[in-house]
């Protein structure tokens, strides 16, 4: 919250020059009624009390904006403000992030907050750069593969077909 306050501090001081509210879209994947959810909803909620109102954040959950590909265009031409996204979204701006996704790279939170905080300056600036800011890093949970038969060896996964985002041809 203290690196977003310096963000909402500036809206309210613009606002009297425009006369209007400010009005942040937010989109995300995240169904309504899921924690992920909630916690952007308490987030708006927040906002809007420590600024009297004139902060409002309209979030567009279920996906309805798009896949995260689709967030991060509409956020470099200025439909939507903001996006709560996981790092195959974050990847489309600073592709380096895509680290954090290999599999079985990190055996539990632990390592994967000891790599981050020594390359977050970096990976800020990186975002930065390409016109974006990071507000919040948030772990989520671990992604798991499942299937139908069993998988131990190279080999047999291969007689499998695994899901990737449309257009990932880094997985």
């Amino acid at each position: 919250m203290k690196r977003i306050l310096p963000i909402i501090l500036i809206a309210v001081l613009l606002q009297p020059l425009f006369g209007k509210k400010v009005v942040i879209k937010l989109a995300t994947l995240a169904p309504e009624g899921t924690n992920w959810y909630d916690l952007l909803l308490d987030m708006s909620q927040q906002w809007k009390e420590a600024t009297n109102g004139e902060v409002v954040v309209r979030i567009y959950p279920n996906g309805v904006v798009g896949d995260e590909r689709d967030m991060i265009r509409k956020m470099r031409i200025g439909q939507i403000q903001a996006a709560a996204i996981s790092m195959e979204g974050l990847s489309e701006i600073y592709h380096d992030v895509y680290a954090f996704m290999i599999p079985l790279l990190f055996e539990d939170y632990s390592d994967v907050d000891y790599i981050r905080e020594r390359i977050d300056d970096q990976i800020r600036a990186e975002i930065q750069a390409k016109g974006f800011q990071i507000l919040l890093w948030v772990d989520v949970g671990w992604a798991h593969w499942f299937s139908k038969d069993v998988v131990i060896t190279p080999e047999d996964l291969k007689q499998h077909n695994i899901f990737v985002w449309a257009g990932d041809y880094r997985s």
